[in-house]
């Protein structure tokens, strides 16, 4: 009989004071195994993406500057039709709104009148068209590409990623070699993951760990080959750190100073040689690996669904509230206006009434003595 413990152990010159270990038989380390990022997360202002709000911000500052540079252009101008003073010129051309609003219509791709009659005010027009076709020739080529294709939140790839955010929760099962690492280190990003660690939730079944990366915000951390077969094994539900860290060896336990123990190390180093632990790597783990790669050639450009769009329905339905607040704006003034004329044309005393009436008939009486001594 012989007393010695198969798996995954990471070999430490701790646990080799009180144990011997083969010698290793593979290397591993640690991987960060947490839910793949929702694909559908912000979806309703999808259309406005391709563009970061910087650029949106300096293409709506640009229209203004632009139409500002066209107004001074034709205003200053002596050889547009309205300084030139000609028949049935168009007073728009040197109104601020008008060009602003002709800017704002040529980036559209829509046109408008009066477009500028100047050599100057063409030159600016002209560069403006330029710049409207490139601008919505990138836009529109981004845009194909954000709204036929999964867009996804940037996942945990390092402890650095997993200590920069506070929305995931690390899991550490307790009394391996990596909750012992984390919780002897007293400085460093180890130290940063351990007072995350520290006071959290215990974990002593790997099972429980997989569960609840499965059904939350948690991070499992645990030896790379494991999570990658496990992450593998379900490819639209987890996702794996590309960065490994605390690389170790993987040996088998025995008891110290056993007489066996070059034995076993014998029929390791053979193993290693005739290529057993890679074939036997390939067949557990390549084929999952090609499974999952089949699975992403097979898909293809998806139907768009209203939450891809939602957020389009409701500009324009902001855009169509805020022109019904101007149409009863507009129809208030007026009718304001309308009212004080009114009102002041009922404010005059009825004396100058009286004295205007008097007026007048004088006059017709004025009028028809002429016409009687005439004839």
């Amino acid at each position: 009989e012989v007393d010695f413990a198969v798996g995954p152990f990471t070999i430490t010159s701790i646990r080799e004071t009180v144990i011997d270990f083969t010698k290793p038989y593979m290397e591993d380390g640690a991987g960060i195994l947490t839910r793949k990022p929702e694909s559908n997360a912000n979806k309703m202002f999808q259309m406005f993406k391709p563009f970061s709000l910087t650029v949106w911000i300096c293409i709506g500052v640009s229209i203004l500057v632009v139409g500002v540079l066209l107004f001074i252009a034709n205003r200053m101008s002596p050889f547009t039709r309205y300084n030139r003073k000609e028949k049935f010129a168009p007073k728009d051309e040197i109104r601020l709104l008008s060009c602003m609003w002709l800017i704002f219509a040529f980036f559209m791709e829509q046109g408008g009148e009066p477009q500028p009659s100047a050599m100057s005010g063409r030159c600016i027009l002209g560069f403006w068209w330029i710049f409207t076709i490139l601008t919505m020739s990138i836009y529109t080529a981004n845009l194909a590409a954000f709204l036929t294709v999964n867009i996804a939140e940037e996942p945990i790839n390092s402890l650095e990623d997993l200590v920069a955010q506070t929305e995931i929760e690390p899991l550490v099962k307790r009394g391996t070699n990596l909750y012992t690492l984390f919780q002897t280190s007293e400085t460093g990003i180890y130290q940063s993951v351990w007072n995350m660690l520290n006071g959290g939730i215990e974990i002593v079944d790997g099972a429980t760990a997989i569960d609840m990366v499965r059904n939350g915000d948690y991070a499992y951390m645990t030896d790379n080959s494991q999570l990658q077969y496990i992450m593998l094994s379900d490819c639209e539900t987890f996702a794996l750190s590309k960065e490994m860290f605390n690389t170790a060896g993987y040996g088998f336990v025995l008891p110290e100073n056993a007489p066996y123990l070059d034995h076993f190390n014998q029929k390791i180093m053979r193993m290693q040689e005739a290529g057993l632990v890679e074939k036997w790597y390939q067949k557990w783990w390549t084929s999952t690996v090609d499974n999952c790669l089949n699975i992403g050639r097979t898909s293809s450009a998806k139907t768009l669904d209203i939450d891809s769009l939602s957020g389009l329905f409701i500009v324009y339905v902001s855009i169509v509230a805020i022109s019904l607040i101007s149409l009863i704006i507009e129809v208030f003034v007026i009718k304001r206006r309308k009212s004080k004329e009114a009102q002041n044309a009922s404010e005059l005393s009825p004396d100058r009434l009286t004295e205007s009436r008097e007026s007048t008939q004088s006059q017709m009486f004025t009028f028809n003595a002429l016409m009687s001594s005439t004839i």
